[in-house]
Formats: C-alpha cells, sequence, structure tokens
C-alpha cells in the first residue's frame, strides 16, 4: 500500500485523533475486501469526525461520499454518497446478519442522500439464489440502523434494474418503491415483467420488539402458472398453463428459523377454472386442491 498525505495537530489516545488531514493511496485491503485509488479529505471537531470528501473504486465502480462520525452518539450519517458501475456480492450469511443487533460500536446510521447507478448486485445461496443488473436508484432520509437495530425507518427509496433474476426465474424491469410510517416500512408497489405477463405486489415490514413481522401481497397476470413453484411454493401439481395467481403470505424476518413462522394462502386461476388452491401454515403447505 503507497500511502500519501498531510495531517495537523494528529494524536492517537484508544482512538484517532486530527484536525484535519488529506489522505491518497493506491490500494488498500481489509479482510477480502479489495478497494483502488482512495482519495479522502478528513477533518474533526471535538466528537465529529467529518468526512469532507472520499472517493474509491470498488469491483470497478466508483464510489464517493461525505459524511461524519458522532462518536458520543455512535452515530453515521452519510450525507450525500453515489456508488456507480458496483459488482457486490452479499455475503453468504447476510439476511441473518442483519437479523441480529449492529454490533456495539454503532448506535444508528443515518443516509441523507445516495445515489445507485448502474450496479449489479448478486445473492449466490444456493436456496434462493438472485442477481439485479443495471441496479439505479435513490435513497432519501433513510435511517438504516436505529438503537442498535439494523431496520429501515424515515425517509423513502426507489430502486429499478434493466434485468433480474430470482431463484431462476428471469426478471424485465424489475422496479421497487418503499416508504416508511414510523416503525413500519412500506413497499406500496413492486413489479416486474415474466415471460409475457406481469408481477405486482405489494409489502409491509413492522419493526417492533426486535420483531421483523412482514406481510406480502403478489399478483400474477398472464404469467406461467408454475412461477409460484419456481419461487419457492412447492406445489403438488406443477402446472406450465399461463393464467393469473394471487400469493399472500406472512412471516417474522427476525426468527432463527424463518419458513415455520410462514402462513399464508395461493390461488391460481385458468379462464373460469382454479388449478391452484393452497394454503399454507406455519412453514408447510397443507392442502393442495385441483380442479
Amino acid at each position: 500500500m503507497d500511502l500519501l498525505g498531510s495531517f495537523s495537530q494528529i494524536a492517537w489516545n484508544n482512538r484517532l485523533s486530527l484536525t484535519s488531514g488529506e489522505l491518497n493511496t493506491d490500494d488498500i485491503v481489509y479482510k477480502n475486501q479489495h478497494v483502488t485509488d482512495v482519495i479522502a479529505k478528513l477533518n474533526q471537531q471535538d466528537d465529529l469526525f467529518n468526512i469532507d470528501n472520499l472517493s474509491l473504486r470498488y469491483e470497478k465502480g466508483l464510489i464517493k461520499l461525505a459524511g461524519q462520525w458522532n462518536s458520543e452518539t455512535k452515530t453515521l450519517n452519510i450525507e450525500d454518497a453515489t456508488l456507480s458501475g458496483i459488482l457486490y456480492t452479499l455475503p453468504e450469511q447476510w439476511l441473518s446478519f442483519f437479523a441480529k443487533p449492529i454490533e456495539q460500536d454503532v448506535k444508528s446510521i443515518n443516509i441523507k442522500q445516495l445515489s445507485l447507478n448502474q450496479s449489479i448486485l448478486i445473492d449466490i445461496n444456493p436456496l434462493f439464489p438472485f442477481q439485479f443488473t443495471g441496479l439505479t436508484g435513490q435513497l432519501k432520509n433513510l435511517i438504516i440502523a436505529k438503537d442498535g437495530q439494523w431496520g429501515l425507518w424515515q425517509g423513502t427509496a426507489t430502486l429499478s434494474a434493466d434485468s433480474g433474476t430470482l431463484n431462476g426465474v428471469e426478471l424485465r424491469r424489475p422496479d421497487i418503491t418503499l416508504m416508511t410510517q414510523q416503525d413500519t416500512a412500506i413497499i406500496p408497489q413492486f413489479s416486474a415483467f415474466v415471460d409475457k405477463g406481469i408481477v405486482r405486489g405489494s409489502a409491509a415490514l413492522e419493526q417492533n420488539n426486535n420483531q421483523r413481522l412482514f406481510s406480502l401481497i403478489v399478483n400474477g397476470l398472464n404469467v406461467p402458472l408454475s412461477l409460484p413453484n419456481n419461487m419457492g411454493w412447492k406445489l403438488s401439481q406443477p402446472t406450465d398453463e399461463t393464467g393469473q395467481f394471487t400469493l399472500k403470505l406472512k412471516g417474522n424476518l427476525a426468527a432463527d428459523a424463518v419458513i415455520p413462522t410462514l402462513n399464508g394462502t395461493l390461488i391460481g386461476k385458468k379462464d373460469d377454472q382454479t388449478p391452484i388452491d393452497d394454503r399454507m401454515q406455519d412453514g408447510e403447505i397443507i392442502n393442495n386442491l385441483s380442479f
């Protein structure tokens, strides 16, 4: 690592302390993450460590951000951030990581504005892999950690992609909108084109008492009725017919085992017939009726 920089009144007493400084380095490697072309302008005022400007390259993409760290309140404020052309693969246990309390050194993370441009997000989990390509979006005034817990509070977010896959199902132009009301994160709409049809839906996530209770409604129109089966709802008699379906599902994302918390219904229709009429209780499909 070649490190160049200039700092004034720098000290170390169990934590970094400085008045101002600039940093320029070609490479930084931390664990299995590698970033290059790092340029930073920093300053500190009492308990506030200010990142006036930070830019770096990660996985051939560019990250720029400005913000501050308050060591007294253990709060990270991201004032403005831009992620462009990033290729990011989620860690293997990312879902269980966010279900657990955040580490003690951080209490809150606030995002005033974040822009995402033409990036790729990948999850290689064999149980439910997914990928979104050409991912673009905006996050505004969003709190993603509060009182030591991960979640979504306040603010709004919009995300869209050129294409994607969910457990092998190809999606075109997927998009999602998020808003919040007190301790509830609400997705008033999400949609994607699938085959010759479209899938639309809405969702909500209640974030109370360390629980993450979600509810989901998905409607498919002019899509293969095998779609729910491919997405994880195992039908007793999968069908390749095209029709419409409505899926309703509830569960607790913070549970040690999420599947046993799932309850819901799935109805699939083809013309005036109902080839799919299923109910899930405690993660198990307890009836499959075919007509």
